[in-house]
């Protein structure tokens, strides 16, 4: 399991770069990020390499966001993967709610974050077909 930061914004120009110049500008690094726009808002969904000093820096800077685990998983970079990944939680009546992706500094290897509805069944089926989950990224 992976622990993710869920920060909601005004949908408008420059508010993305407080954001991620809140974070940047104190020595976090934000890993992976996904951008939702629902109308006059957006949700940003983000992965540090310090979430404690990155949820620390928000709150400082008044801003409304909440933690909470999604599922990491590491697969190959290769046409294919993440529709095996989507097939064996399908079988296991497991419900992906959102997902985004993105590649590594590992050859030919992409991580997958993936919110769904059951994450400690997730895990077993996943693991028990030889996927590896991440702790952390």
């Amino acid at each position: 399991m992976v622990e993710q930061i869920s920060v909601f914004i005004d949908n408008r120009p420059g508010r993305l770069a407080e954001l991620c110049n809140i974070i940047g500008k104190n020595g976090v690094d934000i890993r992976a990020l996904q951008l939702v726009e629902a109308g006059e808002f957006g949700l940003v969904r983000m992965i540090t390499d310090n979430n404690e000093k990155a949820t620390k820096l928000l709150k400082d800077a008044g801003m409304s966001f909440r933690k909470g685990e999604v599922l990491g998983v590491l697969m190959d970079d290769r046409p294919g993967s993440m529709g095996l990944i989507a097939s064996i939680l399908s079988e296991a009546s497991i419900n992906i709610e959102y997902a985004y992706a993105f590649i590594t500094k590992i050859e030919k290897k992409a991580i997958l974050i993936l919110k769904v509805s059951d994450l400690k069944k997730s895990i077993d089926v996943l693991k028990s077909s030889g996927v590896s989950i991440l702790e952390n990224i």
